[in-house]
């Protein structure tokens, strides 16, 4: 999946579940305490990555890896949620 599609399903509100590598994730917007939407992003049962866009979270890490390694593998229509 592309940070496109990420951006658009975040944008629509979505919460979205997927697999990569084995691993089970997730992304799903929330209401941060200064107001403003921001973005959880964790695999199933670890500490959650929270981040105040989707270009933040595209750069980011997550245990070791680029969080854009985690998504880009991942066909569209193995996406939950959507």
């Amino acid at each position: 999946m592309t940070k496109e599609h990420v951006r658009e399903w975040m944008r629509i509100g979505y919460e979205i579940e997927f697999e990569s590598d084995g691993k089970k994730y997730s992304l799903c917007p929330f209401l941060a305490k200064d107001g403003k939407i921001w973005f959880s992003f964790c695999e199933f049962h670890k500490d959650t990555l929270d981040v105040p866009d989707i270009d933040t979270l595209w750069a980011s890490t997550y245990h070791g890896m680029k969080v854009s390694d985690i998504f880009e593998p991942v066909p569209e229509d193995q996406v939950d949620g959507l």
